[in-house]
């Protein structure tokens, strides 16, 4: 669940997506964005074929225009087994509330909002930082690493009794923090 703007790092989604489906072979992605948004830095069909994930990655056929409602949304994420966002950095970081409001167990970067969100909470699991870059407006950003992230999704694919408590405990402070009142 992301714009398909360059510091969501969608193209290092599909490079983990490409580990993850050689350790688990009914593997699949399901993105949540505009495959064809304008902001996109990559093009995801030849990614897609260049990293031969054919047939394992979905797009739930948003666009960047129009979002979905909160229930189609709902339905999004219920759908998510794990959430994964290797953002390279968020000012907040709505989907990774909207992952746990709906107890999901969450994967993100460990940088920005990921530690405070996630970690705190007990949410779900931070991949690593493989490196600091610059981004626009000199703000610093950092490259999630593909391994880590990787090996974090297959860690919860293969524990469902973890995928259930860090999902409790997500919407256990979905409900205390950050609610609209909130």
């Amino acid at each position: 669940v992301a714009r398909a703007q360059p510091r969501k790092m969608l193209d290092r989604t599909l490079m983990v997506m490409k580990l993850v489906a050689k350790e688990i072979p009914n593997a699949i992605l399901l993105l949540h964005c505009d495959r064809y948004d304008p902001a996109n830095h990559f093009n995801f069909d030849v990614l897609i074929n260049q990293l031969q994930l054919q047939n394992r990655v979905f797009f739930t056929g948003t666009s960047f225009q129009k979002g979905f409602d909160y229930k189609r949304m709902n339905e999004v994420y219920n759908l998510f087994d794990v959430f994964y966002l290797g953002t390279s950095g968020e000012g907040f970081g709505i989907p990774l509330i909207e992952a746990m409001a709906c107890e999901v167990p969450v994967i993100t970067t460990d940088y920005t909002t990921g530690p405070e969100i996630v970690e705190r909470n007990k949410a779900g699991e931070l991949a690593g930082v493989r490196e600091e870059i610059l981004g626009s407006w000199h703000v610093p950003r950092a490259l999630v690493d593909i391994e880590d992230s990787a090996k974090k999704i297959i860690k919860l694919y293969k524990d469902e009794q973890l995928r259930r408590e860090y999902g409790k405990n997500g919407r256990k402070a979905v409900l205390k923090e950050y609610t609209w009142k909130n």
